[in-house]
């Protein structure tokens, strides 16, 4: 009797395999190109149809290695497969459609923290008649497809020898390019577990990685919960040993991280554009006291706020995450804070400032489940507003993460929003297409003007400080032909920081605020900014250096200001010129 070869086996079970095909490239896809950040037509010449084509190939590839070893058995193997794909099918969907995000450590600690009351009220509350329904169309529609396929498999599969072999050729040089590529990134480029990104999409290896990746030792799941037990620790030992003394001020704190915004792109800063006309009034009024000469340590969220958010700087690094973090200096001083942030709780750029944010008395993520920032759906940061408005009272310590003006920068506005276009921008040698993104980040500029003043329009009656600054800034084009950050330059370290305070601020506070204009020109750079923040606070701890604090008389004002690791940006970057 002449053995089966795989590809006759292919073809007899091709039902099945198509729709295991169909549903897995439908979740890759759909995800794709929620996180795809450049034009449609782009997406589907640079992802969809290499999706679509290495997606069949590995699901293919993956059973045969069970047909490999079990032969005629792997049928078996082929049936748990497709109802495995139904069902993680319809998992994958509700979490894109509700969450805009797929299944990840995140839910996995979700279901495993809640009770079976919780469980009760979320199926009561989620699980209707609609969705009842759309399940039983779902499974209606699998059916007929295998039916579908079953009926035409035999007209659609004959080949002559030669399209077999070709078949067969195309197979093999397709799945040895991808283990060779995965090799290449493994053991030469070092990427380690991202090396299999082009297969752990796949169903078969995506649910069972993010299993792993929940219990494992590394991984970002491992280090966010090892930052938020260290954190823990840390705070505990600064209770028991009195190492904070309680605030000695009584006003509401408001800590806006900003992002990616270049200060040279604000009206307030001097930019040809009316890119902030609610922060120019608000100075002309005298409650806005912005500082002149302030970098960012390094052009990345996570190397930037790694230092802002402790008492770590770019001198004294080393074990940085054993240093207290700025929430709980002040939960330890007597504040009640609240952490609020339209950034992704989970990626490889927040783990640390989602540790620090699960510090507060009450942290908020509107993008409860997100492990990237690149979806399309991201809220807009005008939708925390409600929230903060919902704590104005109750509340005397607030940190607030924006997406600001993060590349896409058309995503971070809304349209009302859009008053600058290419025409509005001159004296820069760019073409029409780079001159629409400059006016793109013009236009998210604007809203984040918007929303800073809406965010002091709900303290102004209060006696409030407001702290901003952004967590680097960004080349728009300036340093070469991208619109980027991450890069050595200027561009990307010059950042706005200023104070907002209200009329009872001022008139309780006259002292503080003096230190506030006296200092407004003095070089600044912002790993040192919980140290300023104490004195904001009122707060008397044992890591406060006054050479590090901007408002002090001992301020060091020759301090080397090193950038991104690499440049002096007092010697080398601030005389840097923009290239377009």
């Amino acid at each position: 009797m002449q053995k089966k070869r795989y590809f006759d086996f292919v073809v007899e079970y091709f039902p099945y395999i198509f729709l295991i095909f169909i549903l897995d490239t439908s979740i890759s896809l759909w995800w794709s190109y929620l996180t795809f950040e450049r034009e449609i037509y782009e997406w589907v010449i640079f992802k969809a149809i290499k999706n679509i084509f290495i997606m069949f190939v590995v699901n293919v590839f993956i059973i045969h290695l069970f047909f490999i070893f079990l032969k005629e058995r792997t049928k078996y193997v082929v049936y748990f497969l497709t109802i495995y794909a139904v069902v993680v099918f319809i998992l994958q969907a509700y979490l894109l459609v509700n969450y805009s995000a797929k299944f990840n450590p995140m839910f996995m600690d979700f279901f495993l923290q809640t009770n079976l009351g919780e469980i009760y009220e979320f199926m009561e509350f989620y699980i209707n008649i609609e969705s009842i329904l759309a399940c039983i169309v779902f499974l209606v529609f699998i059916l007929a497809c295998i039916a579908f396929f079953k009926a035409i498999k035999n007209n659609f599969f004959r080949f002559d020898k030669k399209k077999y072999y070709f078949l067969c050729g195309v197979y093999i040089f397709v799945i040895v390019a991808l283990l060779l590529d995965t090799a290449n990134r493994y053991f030469i480029k070092k990427h380690g577990v991202n090396s299999l990104d082009k297969v752990n999409s796949i169903f078969v290896v995506d649910i069972p990685l993010q299993i792993y990746n929940y219990y494992a030792d590394t991984g970002v799941w491992a280090n966010y919960n090892f930052y938020l037990k260290n954190y823990k620790k840390i705070a505990d030992e600064y209770k028991s040993n009195k190492y904070i003394l309680t605030k000695q001020n009584d006003f509401d704190i408001v800590f806006i991280v900003g992002e990616s915004t270049q200060r040279n792109y604000m009206s307030l800063y001097g930019y040809d554009l009316n890119t902030t006309p609610n922060l120019v009034a608000l100075e002309k009024k005298g409650n806005l006291i912005k500082f002149s000469d302030t970098i960012s340590p390094f052009a990345s969220t996570q190397a930037s706020l790694r230092r802002v958010m402790n008492f770590s700087n770019i001198e004294n690094e080393e074990n940085w995450y054993d240093r207290l973090n700025i929430v709980d200096l002040f939960e330890l001083a007597g504040y009640d804070s609240l952490f609020l942030s339209n950034h992704e709780p989970m990626s490889g750029h927040t783990s640390i400032t989602t540790a620090v944010a699960n510090r507060a008395k009450e942290t908020f993520f509107l993008n409860q489940f997100a492990t990237d920032d690149k979806i399309f759906t991201k809220a807009l940061d005008g939708d925390m507003l409600p929230l903060i408005k919902d704590r104005v009272g109750i509340k005397d310590f607030f940190v607030i993460q924006l997406m600001g003006t993060h590349f896409k920068y058309d995503r971070r506005y809304d349209k009302s929003y859009a008053k600058f276009d290419a025409d509005n921008i001159n004296n820069r040698n760019l073409g029409l297409e780079e001159k629409k993104v400059v006016a793109n980040y013009a236009n998210a500029v604007l809203y984040n003007d918007y929303f800073i003043n809406e965010v002091f329009n709900l303290f102004k009656d209060r006696e409030a400080i407001i702290v901003y600054i952004s967590d680097h800034g960004e080349s728009v084009y300036e340093y070469r032909d991208k619109a980027e950050h991450f890069v050595t330059s200027r561009f990307t370290a010059e950042i706005p920081f200023f104070f907002i305070v209200s009329d009872k601020f001022k008139q309780n506070n006259p002292e503080l605020l003096n230190k506030i204009v006296k200092a407004k020109d003095r070089p600044f750079m912002t790993d040192d900014l919980i140290h300023t923040m104490a004195t904001v606070g009122g707060i008397q701890v044992k890591d406060y250096e006054e050479s590090r604090d901007v408002l002090s008389e001992k301020f060091n004002l020759n301090r080397i200001r090193f950038f991104n690791g690499e440049a002096d940006y007092d010697k080398i970057l601030k005389y840097e010129k923009a290239k377009y």
